[in-house]
């Protein structure tokens, strides 16, 4: 096998390189990690709509049927297949600023509506509005950072990103810990809510101190506009780059595969022969992960209490509390697993971490099953559960959590990085909504043995897949490098 050529159709000037150079080769600045921090919000807030919404069904399990709390737990994440796919391209072609700033606006209206909501309807309508604002943000935040980031530590700052998931599902299980201490309601989902809503909206203030993309900005021919927001980030740069601004006048920049016929649509682009290769390696895999993360992730309080109901107190408060205190502790792994990312992925690589942490989460779920049917009791039970869950989240966000969200905004140039971002996202989260609605169906009709028997065999699918395209991005590339190297072997 061998490496496909690639042949490039580039508008690319002198001044394009030398200005996209200073954010490429300049160490990383305090301006561009508040602009880093800031925009990792939105994974931030999945994190916490996940762990919410996933301790509120497990409070409110008795009062729903199995069918209307996987409708409930499919509606968070139906609503990113739309958010991501549809509000994508906005990103594209209307700036990845506002989207930033939209996105988080939506996610306070959906936790506002839940914190007021008397109905599972309402309830389930909320979810879909966080869904659409969480969808659309995994679409523009991945590919922002991307382009603002330095090249040497571009991999780190993606991984980091992600990272904020697990921060989100540790300050969420903290935060719903402190209501239940001091709440004993029937409604203290609401109180959860309410806290989501708030959080959403300081985010959604902060970012109107974002700057925007100056790939953005330069594909549009705002190489002026591009120039001025760089010397923000590096003035000692900014006599150089007020001349380079000028310099590159309006002309557009632009590196991208040309295609042998002109897609109708830039989604369309993404299924050409130029591109399609590419589309499967950053949605497929990703695809199945949230499947068994999202389904696993939303339901582990539930199914904690299904695999450790021999160790039930029989007081019902006492007994959520320490099924929250259970989740949270292993979700601390979820975190450590991506700190371990932030070290391994760009020492090995992509693609080779993606392989081990599905065949890590195939082992998690392999020690759960084992646990659900062994009938081990005591000291040992509660060993096998909690180190099964551990062994699966340590190595998901080691390898295909991280991994998978930060393919996209590499493999695509700048005017396809939010649609094609958006696509993959957008396609992992109709694999999560079919597993977050199917999962409870199945623990109600076969037992929760089945749907760890399941996630077992879909951790593994990933595995053979991913390793079907096992050839790896190349290490410390500009974005525009990566379109001229073909990370796929041709026949």
């Amino acid at each position: 096998m061998h490496k496909a050529v690639v042949n490039l159709q580039t508008n690319e000037t002198k001044e394009h390189q030398q200005i996209l150079s200073i954010i490429d080769n300049s160490p990383m600045g305090s301006k561009q990690r508040w602009l880093w921090f800031i925009a990792s919000g939105g994974t931030l807030m999945d994190g916490v709509s996940v762990m919410m919404i996933g301790i509120s069904l497990h409070l409110l399990s008795a009062r729903l049927s199995p069918v209307m709390m996987g409708l409930i737990g499919a509606s968070l994440v139906l609503g990113a297949v739309f958010g991501s796919n549809i509000l994508g391209k906005v990103g594209d072609s209307k700036g990845r600023k506002k989207l930033l700033i939209l996105n988080m606006l939506i996610i306070a209206v959906g936790a506002f509506a839940c914190t007021f909501s008397n109905s599972s309807w309402i309830l389930l309508l909320g979810q879909l509005i966080i869904g659409i604002g969480i969808g659309s943000d995994f679409a523009v935040s991945a590919t922002y950072i991307a382009e603002i980031s330095p090249r040497k530590t571009r991999s780190k700052l993606m991984v980091g990103t992600i990272a904020f998931q697990s921060i989100g599902l540790l300050l969420a299980g903290t935060l719903a810990y402190l209501v239940m201490q001091f709440f004993d309601s029937p409604h203290i989902y609401n109180y959860l809510f309410a806290i989501e809503t708030g959080l959403a909206l300081l985010l959604f203030f902060l970012r109107f101190s974002l700057s925007e993309s100056p790939r953005w900005l330069m594909k549009l021919g705002r190489n002026r506009e591009a120039a001025i927001i760089i010397a923000k980030l590096f003035p000692d740069r900014k006599d150089e780059l007020d001349k380079l601004g000028l310099a590159a006048g309006t002309s557009k920049h632009s590196v991208i595969i040309p295609l042998e016929k002109e897609a109708k649509t830039n989604f369309m682009v993404l299924f050409s022969k130029e591109y399609i290769k590419r589309t499967i390696l950053s949605s497929v895999p990703w695809f199945l992960m949230d499947i068994a993360t999202y389904g696993v992730g939303l339901f582990t309080p539930i199914i904690l209490a299904s695999v450790m109901k021999n160790i039930a107190t029989g007081n019902i408060h006492i007994d959520e509390i320490n099924n929250v205190i259970g989740t949270t502790t292993i979700d601390l792994f979820l975190l450590l697993g991506f700190i371990v990312a932030l070290w391994l992925v760009p020492k090995f690589g992509r693609v080779r971490m993606q392989n081990i942490g599905f065949g890590g989460m195939f082992i998690g779920m392999a020690i759960l099953f084992l646990a659900s049917v062994l009938g081990v009791v005591g000291r040992e039970h509660s060993i096998m559960i909690f180190g099964g869950f551990i062994v699966f989240n340590l190595f998901m966000n080691a390898g295909p959590n991280a991994t998978t969200f930060a393919m996209a905004p590499e493999l695509f140039p700048t005017q396809l990085r939010c649609t094609a971002s958006g696509f993959a996202a957008g396609f992992a989260k109709i694999g999560a909504a079919l597993g977050i609605f199917v999962f409870p169906i199945i623990k109600n009709s076969f037992g929760i043995t089945t749907v760890l028997a399941g996630v077992a065999v879909i951790s593994l699918l990933a595995l053979v897949i991913t390793i079907i395209y096992v050839d790896e991005i190349k290490k410390d590339q500009s974005l525009e490098q990566q379109q001229s190297k073909s990370i796929f072997d041709s026949n």
